[in-house]
């Protein structure tokens, strides 16, 4: 059995709006960061293959923090469960199966006007990603030479996104605009990767990995103007999804962007079967430049089987 306990702290939640629809995408593109981060730590498939061995592997994971817009500071939070379940066909071969559900939760204020403010409110973005395929290992450890092993497969991602927008006078406090959208949108692609195992003495074990998910899809979706209670409602995007004006209630288009590189190093303390991510450090000074972020991270995973024997 492992357990791995990895706290990630100060990570980043990127404003990386296209549309300029009150930013309508800054909730999106928020969740679509701390999803990226949770995948570059995922449970991974067994790293010795032999017959007929298998391993389970779950990971719970809480996240918290906030992020400054224009000077506000606004909370988010989420959660998310992972798992991956490998099975070793042969001496060399074997396959894999994975699942990951996360929810991001947030409200956001920034600069509308002198006179008005807009905001994004009860921002929900759900997602939940699926695939499965074939792991091969190329090397077994001989000495110092580590043991590797690659990855690879299709995947399906599912994103589904609901909020409110407004623009309210800070006068008057009247909502000038105020309407609901939501967006439900399927993506596939092809995940990469691979791992390397490497023995440090008795007690010690190093386990780097790198994955890439290479979208096969569109990533300009759709998205649906719900309840309009105040003004109108107008689809002025530019840039990725540029898109033209459509009036009153109807689509627009945001921007889903689902390529990701992630990877990290997992140190491992053998005799409690113990790792911990020693990369997340790196990974926060790479992503953060630029940004004013402070996000909390806490998940452990547990793996059950007989791939050890």
């Amino acid at each position: 059995m492992i357990i791995r306990l990895v706290f990630l702290l100060n990570f980043f939640f990127c404003n990386q709006s296209q549309a300029q629809v009150f930013g309508v995408d800054i909730g999106v593109a928020g969740g679509l960061d701390m999803n990226t981060i949770l995948l570059s730590n995922p449970p991974l498939p067994m790293l010795k293959v032999k017959e007929k061995t298998w391993k389970l592997a779950i990971q719970p994971t809480y996240y918290t923090g906030d992020s400054n817009f224009v000077g506000d500071v606004e909370k988010f939070k989420g959660q998310a469960l992972a798992a991956n379940f490998s099975k070793g066909l042969s001496k060399r071969w074997g396959w894999y199966s994975s699942l990951s559900a996360n929810r991001f939760t947030t409200d956001i204020q920034f600069g509308g006007s002198l006179t008005t403010r807009d905001s994004l409110n009860d921002v929900k973005v759900n997602f939940l990603t699926t695939g499965g395929g074939l792991f091969f290992q190329v090397l077994e450890q001989d000495g110092w030479i580590p043991s590797w092993t690659i990855q690879a497969g299709p995947f399906i991602k599912w994103v589904q996104m609901s909020q409110n927008v407004k623009k309210t006078n800070i006068n008057s406090n009247e909502n000038l605009i105020d309407y609901d959208m939501e967006s439900s949108n399927f993506f596939g692609g092809l995940l990469i990767g691979g791992q390397i195992g490497w023995d440090v003495g008795e007690n010690f074990a190093f386990n780097p990995f790198a994955f890439l998910q290479l979208p096969l899809t569109e990533e300009c979706r759709s998205y649906k103007v719900k309840t309009i209670r105040a003004g109108s409602f107008s689809d002025t995007q530019t840039g990725t999804c540029e898109g033209t004006p459509i009036g009153s209630a109807g689509e627009g288009k945001i921007d889903y962007s689902n390529f990701q590189i992630s990877g990290g190093i997992n140190i491992i303390y053998k005799p409690w079967d113990l790792s911990v991510n020693i990369s997340a450090p790196f990974i926060r000074f790479a992503v953060e430049e630029g940004t004013d972020q402070d996000s909390t991270i806490i998940t452990f995973s547990k793996s059950f089987g007989n791939y050890r024997k």
